[in-house]
């Protein structure tokens, strides 16, 4: 998706970073959560190749692609992020690349809402591209970063983009972060706004197959002509005089790639000149780029919200059949409850103004952080009640593994340890105020 090799011109700008330091860095800097914008098309693509290229589809259980959006929107909980998912609309172009776009919803639509929802994600439906809807949210400030593969948002000139992990990473936390002032001012291969049009219409993307014969590198060698920055403005132009532009600026295109008169390329290339076609490029497929059908506004405040845990349970049982207390168990134990406490923790009224980073040597011990009370023993439930030390907690890096390292440690007196295990065991199973069915709680002990 995207354009052709884009990503491999600003690749040398981007940094490498993780989910986990990006957030929590811009937790720290600017005292809220990090927005993120998150392109649907790309999770709901990626769930269903990944699928098939396993080859047991019939051996993964109901709905195993939906199975891997659930285990995405998990890992997120964890994070002080706000998530909008971001859905195609029925206005997106008819043809890209070549293949009619089906405009009927995609069938993992209604469960992607549904566990959007359940965790206490957003939802947003665009009227065209998703992609384009997204930049758009990212430059006016309702969204900090874009979440995507698609480089059609570059483009679209979106100022933050973060790239999804490899396809075959198992690693859902490393990512690439491409700020659009560095790959403006990158040493290796700066690219300003109109070169980044300019390429897209040479190599070709979702809406044109580009210049046929026109390399990466040539391309890229006349991002830096004024012939970028002249598609920009003939794209503001009524169609009649723009028509009339694009016949000048073709003849100047012909001539860049025919005589290399600034050596930008480092060679002619006559024969690619003489085969432009005399209808290259459309004025469509340039204001498919810098006019893209948006929102005109974005109303509603994107705050952290906690997840509906019992509607998770329901979802969990109707989507992936997951209806055995043990299953349940297993599943939430490790992807929902130590989550859900640090959610708890930084939703509204819940956190203070400042997260500082602190070593294990500093830190508080486990009986300061949570106060642990166990309500009732049978032989197949153990409630708990659990109050936090919000202060206390307020202090941490918020990191699930905290208690974890600590067991690990040799300090610990015995009395230390018992209470330790308590507070794990509260933290999984995460009785608290009758937020979990307790039919989960079953087979824990």
């Amino acid at each position: 998706m995207g354009i052709r090799d884009l990503w491999k011109i600003v690749n040398p700008a981007s940094q490498e970073t993780t989910l986990t330091k990006l957030t929590w860095d811009f937790w720290t800097e600017k005292d809220r959560p990090m927005i993120i914008g998150v392109d649907a098309s790309i999770w709901l693509f990626r769930s269903q190749t990944a699928i098939c290229a396993s080859g047991s589809h019939s051996q993964l259980g109901p709905n195993p692609e939906l199975s891997i959006i659930f285990h995405k929107l998990s890992f997120f909980l964890k994070l002080p992020a706000v998530l909008i998912i971001v859905l195609d609309g029925t206005s997106r172009p008819n043809i890209k690349r070549g293949t009619k776009v089906k405009k009927a919803p995609h069938w993992m639509v209604k469960g992607l809402r549904e566990l959007v929802e359940g965790f206490g994600y957003h939802m947003h439906q665009a009227p065209a591209e998703a992609e384009a809807e997204l930049a758009t949210m990212n430059k006016c400030g309702y969204i900090d970063a874009v979440l995507t593969d698609d480089s059609d948002v570059l483009v679209f000139d979106a100022p933050f983009i973060i790239r999804n992990p490899e396809k075959n990473s198992k690693d859902p936390d490393t990512v690439s972060t491409y700020n659009i002032v560095d790959i403006n001012s990158n040493a290796e291969t700066p690219i300003m706004k109109n070169g980044l049009l300019l390429f897209a219409i040479l190599r070709g993307g979702d809406y044109d197959m580009g210049l046929p014969g026109c390399s990466t590198s040539i391309s890229y060698a006349l991002t830096n002509t004024e012939l970028g920055m002249e598609l920009a403005f003939l794209a503001e132009e009524e169609s009649d005089s723009a028509a009339q532009y694009l016949c000048h600026w073709r003849k100047k295109l012909r001539h860049e790639i025919e005589e290399d008169p600034h050596h930008f390329i480092g060679r002619k290339y006559r024969k690619l000149a003489a085969t432009i076609p005399p209808d290259f490029p459309s004025i469509r497929t340039i204001r498919s780029y810098t006019h893209p059908q948006v929102s005109n506004s974005f109303a509603g405040v994107l705050n952290l919200q906690l997840p509906d845990v019992p509607k998770l349970i329901d979802l969990a049982k109707k989507l992936f059949n997951w209806k055995s207390s043990g299953s349940l168990a297993t599943k939430f134990r490790v992807k929902i409850f130590d989550a859900f406490c640090i959610r708890n923790l930084l939703v509204p009224d819940c956190y203070t103004s400042t997260i500082p980073v602190v070593t294990l040597s500093n830190a508080a011990r486990p009986r300061s952080i949570l106060n642990v009370k166990a309500d009732k023993k049978s032989p197949s439930i153990i409630l708990f009640s659990v109050s936090f030390n919000i202060t206390e907690l307020a202090k941490l890096y918020l990191i699930s593994t905290y208690l974890s390292d600590l067991a690990s440690t040799r300090r610990m007196t015995g009395t230390a340890k018992k209470k330790h295990q308590l507070a794990q065991a509260a933290l999984s199973t995460l009785r608290q105020s009758h937020i979990v069915d307790l039919t989960l709680l079953s087979d824990m002990e």
